[in-house]
Order: structure tokens, then sequence, then C-alpha cells
């Protein structure tokens, strides 16, 4: 985990976000650029809705196939906790996917908006890389593993 000893709380937990971190560190080019919070915390509420959690039930279960013995204990004892039986996440698989291809929809329309001049729509803000971009691609690295990273979902399915 990046942590930066200078911004710890009294139990030693990091205190505040990396991108908060970075833009402290490197001001002459901040990942949320002034002015922009409120859009950052807003486009980050949007991809939590619209990618990770339709993509969430599918991949969690999938997930024990890569880690190691000790890490799989864990995440399923961890997960289950949290959210019940794995293997229930996602009776509906076929429905699942449609859901994802919705929320994913939803995220390119958003992105369209800015048109399609010199990819403009492949960027939150045209001609920067604000956080809001490091959201999507973190989201779409999660799928990674398993569109060819490590296999396929279909071979894990």
């Amino acid at each position: 985990m990046l942590m930066d000893p200078n911004n710890l709380d009294s139990e030693g937990k990091p205190t505040g976000t990396i991108a908060a971190h970075l833009d402290e560190m490197y001001p002459e080019r901040k990942v949320i650029p002034e002015g922009t919070t409120a859009l950052h915390d807003v486009w980050t509420q949007f991809i939590g809705q619209n990618m990770l959690m339709p993509i969430f039930p599918i991949l969690a279960p999938l997930c024990t196939v890569v880690l190691s013995e000790r890490s799989k204990e864990y995440f399923i004892q961890t997960r289950e906790e949290w959210f019940g039986p794995l293997n229930q996440m996602c009776p509906d698989i076929e429905e699942g996917w449609v859901q994802v291809r919705a929320g994913l929809d939803k995220v390119a329309a958003a992105l369209d908006a800015n048109g399609d001049g010199e990819g403009r729509n492949l960027r939150v803000i045209p001609d920067r890389e604000p956080y809001a971009d490091f959201v999507i691609v973190g989201s779409l690295l999660c799928v990674y593993p398993w569109e060819g990273g490590y296999g396929s979902v279909e071979e894990l399915e």
C-alpha cells in the first residue's frame, strides 16, 4: 500500500487519498485540477454505480481462482461475512452481463458528450489526465485478469 508517513492518523492509518497526496507532492500537474473536486467526487460515484457495482457480483466469486490458498481463505471468509455466499452473488450470469453492458453504455454516453474530435470522448476532461480518468482505468483493470490477463472469464466459469 502506498503510504505517506507524514499523513497518518493516531492509529498509524493513512489519511486522505492517493490523489490528494499526489496533488500535494506534485502541484505542477494536479490529478484533481483546481475547481474540479465536486466533478471528481460525482464521477467516482457514477463509475461505482455503473461499472463497479454491476461487475462485482460476477467477478468476486472468480477472484479466488488467482489467489494463494492463504489469501483465498481470507477473501472467502471476509466477503461472505459482508455479502453472503459468493456462489449466490450472481445467480443469473447472463442478466449480470446485461447489467454490466447497460452501465458501460451510460459511461460511454457521458464521455461522448465531450464530442468525438481527436479522442475527446476518451477523457473526462479533454486534453488532461485527471483523477476521473484514473477511476475509469482502474475500474477496467479489475476485469483485466479475466479477459486475457490470467485467462478468460469463460475458462473460469
